[in-house]
């Protein structure tokens, strides 16, 4: 899978520690955007999935 995560907690995330995940999809985005929730709906990350295409997007060639 063609994918980055961007961990917000600064530590180790544990099996199963999302219990929510939020999907974003446009087509503007070339991917999806998964955002992980804990059980108090605290984030934990952001997961992009498609990401190299994206960043062919977003960075100049």
């Amino acid at each position: 899978m063609d994918a980055a995560y961007i961990n917000l907690t600064g530590r180790d995330l544990v099996d199963g520690e999302a219990i929510t995940q939020i999907q974003v999809e446009d087509p503007r985005l070339h991917g999806t955007i998964v955002i992980d929730l804990d059980g108090d709906e605290r984030v934990l990350g952001i997961e992009l999935v498609g990401f190299e295409e994206m960043k062919a997007g977003i960075v100049p060639r």
